[in-house]
């Protein structure tokens, strides 16, 4: 089947007729008189053509089985540039026999990618190498590969099955991008989260190299492991604007509530296992990259610190008015946590986001608006009397617990007074704290009128 010898031959080459087949014809055809081409209305040649389709047929399984990987584009495969007389006499017979085995892909033969015989209709065809990379480190498989398919289990054609002109057009391809398909990586993550991670990871910087990302990718995951699309996911970046030092150590804390602003906010972010496959494959640089790479995709849209510790003040700590609202912050916040988040919001936004009041910690333990508790010194003004504080917080008065908001600031006084003030407790301001004094001792006179039975003092 090598090039120099195609063409039409009998006996000799026939200089002026070709074929546009891929293989030599030899028959003892009827010439005409310069022996040149062959005698187009003999009809010998007609029943020689028949015959060679037949042939073509008949020989088939033999090619299938001994050349299985390159006898479509040899025994298939033809050119329509031929002399008119010619071509009225190929259509008829051998190009007919040709168009008629390529229109029946089951039942022709080609290689999978692990070497496996199959018919034409059981397999697709890579387009990108990347698909035969990820096959082969085994990050994904054809079952896998289903949910693309309807559920039908197709097979990787290999890299060396060459085919027909025909035989191409019918076969189903595979693009790189296909990969990022919403059912097949929710099902993926479903089985194996790690796994998908590095598919995502590999798929995703193969695509941003080849500058063939665009604005519809629906395969990115967030903390709960579903899979969102475009512009819908959120990446806090650290590096732009770093934790203060101050808070450093209670950096897990505050980056765990991502999930709480995600189920009170509507906002959901990037996980963080996702990243850090990114690292582990890609490199630090190389994640970063591909990170920054999506978000000018706006497949994830970036919000630093500074802006985390905003959402966290709008969606969690700033006390709702809606009732139900309230009840879900209150329901999302450990107390063990509160006093870092609010030094976490404090730290970026001294005003605490306004004149509303945020959740604090009481001393009793209790989730309380910082509009409704007191500090502690305050308790001064009346002599520092711990029976006079029992007192009050019987009559259900609450003072903040100063202790663990002191040990989130590192103990800086200073802040813990500006937060204070921010969140506006009760009776910091000097003349304030005369005034709610005045109004606690009042508390305590009616309380123990009322308990001689002498009514409201």
């Amino acid at each position: 089947m090598g090039s120099q010898l195609l063409g039409v031959y009998s006996f000799l080459p026939l200089e002026e007729v070709e074929s546009g087949l891929k293989f030599l014809m030899q028959a003892d055809f009827i010439l005409q008189a310069r022996r040149r081409t062959i005698n187009f209305e003999a009809k010998w040649n007609q029943w020689i053509m028949d015959e060679i389709g037949k042939l073509l047929r008949d020989s088939l399984p033999y090619l299938v089985d001994h050349y299985t990987s390159s006898y479509m584009a040899a025994a298939l495969e033809y050119s329509e540039n031929v002399r008119s007389e010619m071509r009225g006499l190929l259509e008829k017979t051998v190009w007919n026999v040709i168009n008629d085995l390529a229109s029946r892909p089951s039942e022709l033969l080609v290689l999978d990618w692990q070497g496996t015989k199959r018919t034409h209709a059981e397999v697709f065809k890579p387009e990108d190498d990347i698909i035969y990379d990820l096959l082969t480190r085994n990050l994904i498989d054809e079952d896998d590969l289903s949910y693309i398919f309807n559920g039908r289990r197709l097979y990787p054609l290999s890299k060396d099955q060459k085919l027909s002109s025909k035989t191409k057009e019918s076969i189903i391809k595979l693009k790189a991008e296909d990969l990022l398909n919403k059912q097949l990586i929710g099902n993926m993550l479903k089985k194996d989260r790690l796994r998908t991670y590095r598919l995502l990871v590999r798929l995703h910087a193969y695509l941003l190299d080849s500058n063939r990302l665009n604005l519809n990718i629906t395969a990115l995951p967030d903390v709960d492991g579903n899979v969102e699309g475009s512009g819908q996911l959120y990446f806090i970046n650290e590096s732009s604007e770093p934790l203060p030092q101050s808070l450093s150590r209670f950096r897990d804390v505050i980056l765990g509530y991502r999930q709480h602003v995600s189920q009170l906010s509507g906002r959901r972010f990037l996980d963080d296992e996702f990243i850090n496959v990114a690292t582990d494959v890609l490199g630090k640089q190389g994640a970063q990259r591909l990170l920054t790479g999506l978000a000018v995709l706006r497949a994830i849209q970036i919000i630093d610190l500074r802006g985390f510790a905003w959402q966290l003040l709008q969606n969690l700590l700033i006390v709702n008015d809606d009732p139900s609202l309230a009840d879900k912050q209150r329901s999302s916040i450990v107390k063990e946590d509160l006093p870092a988040l609010t030094a976490f919001a404090f730290a970026y936004y001294p005003s605490l986001g306004g004149d509303k009041g945020i959740w604090m910690l009481s001393e009793g333990g209790e989730l309380k608006p910082s509009t409704e508790l007191y500090v502690n010194d305050v308790l001064r003004l009346l002599g520092g009397s711990s029976e006079a504080k029992n007192d009050l917080m019987r009559l259900g008065i609450r003072f903040v617990d100063d202790s663990s908001y002191l040990k989130a600031l590192n103990g800086n006084e200073g802040m813990f007074t500006g937060l204070l003030r921010a969140a506006k407790v009760k009776g910091l301001r000097p003349c304030e704290s005369r005034e709610t004094a005045e109004d606690l001792v009042k508390k305590l006179v009616d309380a123990a009128a009322s308990s001689l039975g002498l009514g409201a003092m």
